[in-house]
């Protein structure tokens, strides 16, 4: 992963190796966030997962076995505004909160990625 800063802005490059990286630590860093709680994938309501570019998605929603409707604002959302580096995941909250609002007492996880490949998530509940 590299960034480069010019007269335009700042422009990104990832390795095809990405995803692949990704889809390995995943697993692992979602189970370390909902085991506490004794909470399962399938206990959570709806996905917030960055919207870093097609495959990242995809590897993201294969490794947690998501159905595509799980990972569908997070595909809308990179549709529209590109990848937007780990701040995505904002834009996606934002856009199921408008679309599809956690309701009360039900879970949500929102997962980011960021430099060094590195994994942000974050369990959120409905209030």
């Amino acid at each position: 992963m590299t960034w480069e800063i010019g007269e335009s802005g700042f422009r990104m490059g990832l390795s095809p190796q990405v995803p692949n990286a990704l889809a390995c630590a995943v697993p692992g860093a979602t189970h370390a966030l909902l085991a506490p709680h004794g909470l399962e994938t399938t206990d959570v309501h709806w996905w917030a997962v960055h919207p870093g570019g097609k495959r990242i998605i995809d590897a993201a929603q294969e490794c947690l076995a998501l159905d595509s409707d799980a990972v569908a604002v997070s595909r809308t959302v990179l549709d529209a505004y590109g990848n937007c580096s780990s701040a995505g995941v904002i834009q996606v909250m934002n856009a199921l909160q408008d679309t599809t609002p956690l309701p009360v007492g039900q879970y949500g996880v929102a997962i980011a990625f960021g430099p060094g490949l590195t994994v942000y998530s974050a369990l959120l509940r409905g209030a």
